[in-house]
């Protein structure tokens, strides 16, 4: 699935119970979800391992994992 913008438009509240919808939280998540979000609400929801950061730099994409091992 993929969502741009998932808080947009929502109420901080809406926004974690869309995340409970989609099973964010669930071990192993029953889905795959493809988020783009600049909420700082949905991030602190997440699990760092569930986060990663995409940039572009010289035409070319890097992706950074925001968790730790």
């Amino acid at each position: 699935m993929l969502i741009d913008e998932l808080a947009h438009g929502l109420e901080p509240h809406r926004t974690i119970m869309l995340l409970a919808a989609l099973s964010a939280k669930d071990k192993p998540a029953p889905l795959q979800v493809f988020v783009t979000t600049h909420s700082p609400v949905a991030e602190r929801e997440l699990s760092t391992d569930q986060l990663f950061v995409l940039h572009q730099h010289d035409g070319r994409h890097h992706v950074l994992a925001v968790g730790c091992d």
